[in-house]
């Protein structure tokens, strides 16, 4: 690169070297994000019961159900049974013993 006589301020360079496309990628995964986290959100007043371990399910299904919405929908109903089924799989043999009791 070449340097000229003018000083510039912090960061001039970093701002000219990331375009538009770096922009882009941070507001398509912060819209991504948050979609996530408004269908994690009814599933974690239901399942979370203050373990960090389902919080990490939650999360992993919400993901799921983002990822088979952005798909060709066949069928356009989103069941809760169905999602709540696909949890409980999730479950080890131990913790669907202490949840039906």
């Amino acid at each position: 690169m070449t340097t000229s006589s003018k000083p510039r301020q912090h960061g001039w360079l970093e701002a000219k070297q990331s375009g538009g496309a770096v922009y882009e990628l941070g507001v398509k995964e912060s819209k991504k994000n948050k979609a996530v986290r408004r269908i994690a959100a009814p599933l974690m007043e239901k399942h979370w019961k203050n373990s960090v371990v389902n919080l990490h399910r939650i999360y992993k299904v919400a993901e799921y159900l983002y990822n088979r919405s952005k798909r060709e929908k066949k069928d356009k109903s989103v069941n809760e049974a169905s999602l709540g089924s696909f949890f409980n799989s999730c479950l080890s043999l131990e913790e669907q013993m202490k949840r039906k009791k």
